[in-house]
């Protein structure tokens, strides 16, 4: 029998990932979200594990957003917290020395995974989390280059200072937020 090329596998693996995770996302379906979950680390097993790729960051983070949308809808933080773990992970990886753009794009994820916990818990220590992910995502990517990531990672940020001014009863922050 005729080996596959792995990295095709791998790409059809991920698309059928992201499919069954859309689809669990926009029905409310919360086993198709597990589903994906379980597809996703299919795809990981299909890449090399001893070095950091682009591919291998991608697959991580789509695997942390189909955790965050099954966070979401659970009553406890569990799921939640695996995201922000995920998200840190990749933050901390590496990656932004070889794709400041998947850099960029995780911690907007990780900024995002952190507000939704903030909602679920008292203190505004989520929402500073948050605040610097967005942060430091903007930072790393180009307004001119990537206008809407960036849009995106701006509005996060001000929704994270929106958040600390109102947990914090700090209306300095909400309009700091407008700014």
């Amino acid at each position: 029998v005729k080996k596959w090329d792995t990295g095709l596998a791998w790409h059809y693996k991920l698309a059928e990932a992201n499919a069954i995770r859309t689809y669990g996302t926009f029905r409310g379906d919360n086993k198709a979200l597990q589903a994906s979950m379980r597809t996703f680390a299919e795809a990981a097993k299909l890449l090399p594990q001893d070095r950091l790729t682009p591919q291998l960051i991608m697959t991580q983070n789509d695997f942390g957003l189909a955790m965050y949308m099954y966070g979401q809808r659970q009553s406890d933080s569990a799921s939640l917290e695996q995201a922000v773990g995920i998200f840190s992970g990749i933050v901390s990886s590496g990656i932004k020395q070889v794709d400041p753009s998947l850099w960029a794009e995780a911690q907007s994820n990780l900024g995002t995974a952190l507000i939704m916990l903030g909602m679920r818990k008292s203190g505004p220590e989520q929402y500073r989390q948050a605040a610097t992910a967005f942060a430091a995502a903007r930072q790393a990517i180009s307004r001119q280059e990537q206008p809407l990531k960036w849009a995106l990672a701006r509005k996060g940020e001000a929704d994270a200072i929106a958040w600390i001014g109102l947990r914090g009863n700090q209306p300095d922050r909400l309009h700091e937020a407008v700014d």
